[in-house]
């Protein structure tokens, strides 16, 4: 299940980020010098597709992509 969570650099800007587990975005939080503020259970799939960084492993999940038509030329 994704998890989400807010939180804020050295310089109090806000990064959203989201992963498979909470677990993921500690560890990427220690390693990046980032404070949690906040691990909601719902965000708008908008808002996540739009501000929030995946730091899970591998490539973001094809939920969490926009889709883009393809036009031919």
């Amino acid at each position: 299940m994704t998890k989400f969570a807010t939180t804020r650099d050295s310089d109090k800007e806000p990064v959203y980020l989201f992963a498979d587990s909470i677990e993921e975005i500690e560890t990427y939080c220690e390693q990046n010098d980032l404070t949690i503020i906040a691990t909601p259970e719902y965000v708008d799939p908008n808002m996540v597709c739009h501000h929030f960084l995946w730091i899970g492993e591998g490539e973001k999940p094809p939920l969490w992509k926009i889709s883009k038509p393809k036009y031919s030329v």
